[in-house]
Protein backbone atom coordinates (compact mmCIF):
# COMPACT_ATOMS: atom_id res chain seq x y z
CA UNK A 1 0.00 0.00 0.00
CA UNK A 2 2.80 2.40 0.92
CA UNK A 3 4.65 1.59 -2.31
CA UNK A 4 1.50 2.34 -4.34
CA UNK A 5 1.05 5.64 -2.55
CA UNK A 6 4.70 6.59 -3.07
CA UNK A 7 4.47 5.74 -6.77
CA UNK A 8 1.31 7.80 -7.16
CA UNK A 9 2.95 10.74 -5.37
CA UNK A 10 6.00 10.51 -7.62
CA UNK A 11 3.83 10.53 -10.73
CA UNK A 12 1.92 13.59 -9.51
CA UNK A 13 5.20 15.37 -8.75
CA UNK A 14 6.52 14.63 -12.24
CA UNK A 15 3.34 16.00 -13.79
CA UNK A 16 3.18 19.14 -11.64
CA UNK A 17 6.81 20.26 -11.51
CA UNK A 18 7.23 21.23 -15.20
CA UNK A 19 4.04 23.28 -15.05
CA UNK A 20 5.25 25.15 -11.98
CA UNK A 21 8.62 25.78 -13.65
CA UNK A 22 6.87 27.33 -16.65
CA UNK A 23 4.41 29.34 -14.57
CA UNK A 24 7.05 30.64 -12.13
CA UNK A 25 10.47 30.33 -13.81
CA UNK A 26 12.20 32.28 -11.03
CA UNK A 27 11.44 33.27 -7.44
CA UNK A 28 13.82 34.19 -4.64
CA UNK A 29 12.73 35.63 -1.30
CA UNK A 30 16.29 35.56 0.13
CA UNK A 31 15.30 33.56 3.15
CA UNK A 32 17.84 30.90 2.23
CA UNK A 33 21.20 30.97 0.47
CA UNK A 34 22.20 32.68 -2.79
CA UNK A 35 22.40 29.47 -4.81
CA UNK A 36 20.26 30.98 -7.60
CA UNK A 37 22.85 33.70 -8.18
CA UNK A 38 26.34 33.94 -9.66
CA UNK A 39 27.32 36.23 -6.84
CA UNK A 40 30.59 38.08 -6.42
CA UNK A 41 29.61 41.11 -4.39
CA UNK A 42 26.03 40.17 -3.59
CA UNK A 43 25.29 39.15 -0.01
CA UNK A 44 22.22 38.18 2.00
CA UNK A 45 21.48 40.76 4.70
CA UNK A 46 18.89 41.28 7.39
CA UNK A 47 16.16 43.73 6.45
CA UNK A 48 16.72 46.82 8.65
CA UNK A 49 12.96 47.45 8.70
CA UNK A 50 12.04 43.85 9.54
CA UNK A 51 14.70 41.76 11.33
CA UNK A 52 12.80 38.56 10.48
CA UNK A 53 13.21 39.19 6.75
CA UNK A 54 16.22 38.55 4.50
CA UNK A 55 17.17 40.61 1.44
CA UNK A 56 19.86 40.97 -1.23
CA UNK A 57 22.44 43.72 -0.89
CA UNK A 58 26.07 44.36 -1.76
CA UNK A 59 29.52 44.85 -0.31
CA UNK A 60 32.38 46.44 -2.27
CA UNK A 61 35.18 48.97 -2.10
CA UNK A 62 35.16 50.38 -5.62
CA UNK A 63 32.75 52.10 -7.98
CA UNK A 64 30.08 49.44 -8.38
CA UNK A 65 28.87 45.99 -7.47
CA UNK A 66 26.59 43.60 -9.27
CA UNK A 67 25.30 40.06 -9.27
CA UNK A 68 23.36 38.13 -11.86
CA UNK A 69 21.04 35.18 -11.58
CA UNK A 70 21.87 31.84 -13.04
CA UNK A 71 20.25 31.25 -16.43
CA UNK A 72 16.44 31.23 -16.39
CA UNK A 73 14.35 29.64 -19.12
CA UNK A 74 11.22 31.63 -19.92
CA UNK A 75 9.03 30.15 -22.69
CA UNK A 76 9.13 32.40 -25.75
CA UNK A 77 5.35 32.17 -26.04
CA UNK A 78 3.21 33.75 -23.35
CA UNK A 79 3.27 36.90 -21.27
CA UNK A 80 5.26 37.10 -18.05
CA UNK A 81 5.56 39.52 -15.15
CA UNK A 82 8.91 40.45 -13.62
CA UNK A 83 8.45 41.81 -10.11
CA UNK A 84 10.64 42.78 -7.19
CA UNK A 85 10.80 44.88 -4.05
CA UNK A 86 13.41 47.59 -3.49
CA UNK A 87 14.54 49.58 -0.47
CA UNK A 88 16.94 52.53 -0.68
CA UNK A 89 18.45 53.40 2.69
CA UNK A 90 19.76 56.77 1.44
CA UNK A 91 18.96 59.11 -1.46
CA UNK A 92 20.82 58.15 -4.65
CA UNK A 93 21.46 54.67 -3.28
CA UNK A 94 22.40 53.49 -6.76
CA UNK A 95 20.25 50.35 -6.97
CA UNK A 96 19.34 49.01 -10.40
CA UNK A 97 17.79 45.79 -11.69
CA UNK A 98 17.17 44.62 -15.25
CA UNK A 99 16.75 41.61 -17.53
CA UNK A 100 19.57 40.40 -19.75
CA UNK A 101 19.78 38.02 -22.73
CA UNK A 102 23.15 36.38 -21.98
CA UNK A 103 23.96 35.08 -25.48
CA UNK A 104 23.47 38.22 -27.58
CA UNK A 105 24.01 40.58 -24.66
CA UNK A 106 20.80 42.62 -25.00
CA UNK A 107 19.37 44.16 -21.86
CA UNK A 108 15.92 45.41 -20.90
CA UNK A 109 16.01 48.13 -18.28
CA UNK A 110 12.97 49.01 -16.20
CA UNK A 111 10.93 51.91 -17.64
CA UNK A 112 10.57 53.62 -14.26
CA UNK A 113 12.77 55.17 -11.60
CA UNK A 114 13.16 53.42 -8.26
CA UNK A 115 11.77 55.34 -5.30
CA UNK A 116 14.43 56.15 -2.71
CA UNK A 117 12.61 57.21 0.44
CA UNK A 118 13.69 54.65 3.05
CA UNK A 119 10.65 52.39 2.51
CA UNK A 120 10.09 49.18 0.60
CA UNK A 121 8.31 49.54 -2.74
CA UNK A 122 7.04 46.81 -5.08
CA UNK A 123 7.56 47.07 -8.85
CA UNK A 124 6.15 45.04 -11.73
CA UNK A 125 7.08 44.85 -15.40
CA UNK A 126 5.12 42.79 -17.92
CA UNK A 127 6.95 41.39 -20.94
CA UNK A 128 6.97 38.86 -23.75
CA UNK A 129 10.34 37.40 -24.68
CA UNK A 130 10.10 38.10 -28.45
CA UNK A 131 9.15 41.74 -27.82
CA UNK A 132 12.17 42.58 -25.69
CA UNK A 133 14.80 40.17 -27.01
CA UNK A 134 13.81 39.41 -30.60
CA UNK A 135 14.81 35.89 -31.59
CA UNK A 136 15.97 34.82 -28.13
CA UNK A 137 15.32 31.21 -27.18
CA UNK A 138 13.92 32.40 -23.84
CA UNK A 139 17.14 32.14 -21.81
CA UNK A 140 17.36 35.16 -19.51
CA UNK A 141 19.30 36.42 -16.54
CA UNK A 142 18.35 38.95 -13.89
CA UNK A 143 21.09 41.48 -13.17
CA UNK A 144 21.13 43.53 -9.96
CA UNK A 145 23.55 46.46 -9.55
CA UNK A 146 24.50 49.04 -7.00
CA UNK A 147 26.52 51.98 -8.29
CA UNK A 148 28.58 54.06 -5.89
CA UNK A 149 29.42 56.82 -8.35
CA UNK A 150 27.21 59.74 -9.32
CA UNK A 151 27.02 59.15 -13.08
CA UNK A 152 26.57 62.83 -13.92
CA UNK A 153 29.76 64.23 -12.44
CA UNK A 154 31.72 61.13 -11.55
CA UNK A 155 31.79 62.19 -7.91
CA UNK A 156 32.05 59.32 -5.48
CA UNK A 157 29.10 59.41 -3.11
CA UNK A 158 29.46 56.14 -1.20
CA UNK A 159 32.75 54.31 -0.68
CA UNK A 160 30.92 51.20 0.52
CA UNK A 161 27.91 49.27 -0.74
CA UNK A 162 24.86 48.09 1.10
CA UNK A 163 22.60 51.11 0.61
CA UNK A 164 20.25 49.42 -1.89
CA UNK A 165 18.34 46.26 -0.96
CA UNK A 166 16.22 43.97 -3.14
CA UNK A 167 13.76 41.25 -2.18
CA UNK A 168 11.07 38.94 -3.57
CA UNK A 169 12.46 38.87 -7.11
CA UNK A 170 10.15 36.87 -9.37
CA UNK A 171 9.28 36.02 -12.94
CA UNK A 172 5.86 34.44 -13.32
CA UNK A 173 3.21 33.91 -15.95
CA UNK A 174 0.98 36.98 -16.20
CA UNK A 175 -2.17 34.89 -15.86
CA UNK A 176 -1.16 34.13 -12.26
CA UNK A 177 -0.84 37.79 -11.30
CA UNK A 178 -3.85 39.56 -9.85
CA UNK A 179 -3.55 43.15 -8.74
CA UNK A 180 -7.24 44.05 -8.85
CA UNK A 181 -6.94 46.24 -11.94
CA UNK A 182 -8.14 43.86 -14.63
CA UNK A 183 -6.25 42.63 -17.67
CA UNK A 184 -2.57 43.38 -18.03
CA UNK A 185 -1.55 45.27 -21.18
CA UNK A 186 1.56 44.48 -23.21
CA UNK A 187 4.71 45.76 -21.50
CA UNK A 188 2.73 47.32 -18.70
CA UNK A 189 4.98 48.51 -15.89
CA UNK A 190 4.25 50.02 -12.52
CA UNK A 191 5.21 50.13 -8.91
CA UNK A 192 2.76 49.58 -6.12
CA UNK A 193 2.97 49.21 -2.35
CA UNK A 194 1.68 45.84 -1.24
CA UNK A 195 2.45 43.20 1.40
CA UNK A 196 5.33 40.88 0.60
CA UNK A 197 4.32 37.40 -0.55
CA UNK A 198 5.65 34.35 1.20
CA UNK A 199 7.47 31.69 -0.79
CA UNK A 200 6.49 28.27 0.43
CA UNK A 201 9.34 25.85 -0.26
Amino acid sequence: MMKSFALALALVTCMVTPTLAQDIPFWDDFEGDLSQWNTQWGIRVTDPLDPANGALSFVYKSSAACTNSRSITVPSSGTYVFSFRHLALVPEAGGEIYLCEPVIGDIQRMPFALVEDGSWHTYTFEFEVPEIFGSSDGTLQIVVDELSLHCGGGIEKRPDGGQALFDDIRIERAALVSNGSGTWGTLKASYQDQPRMELHR
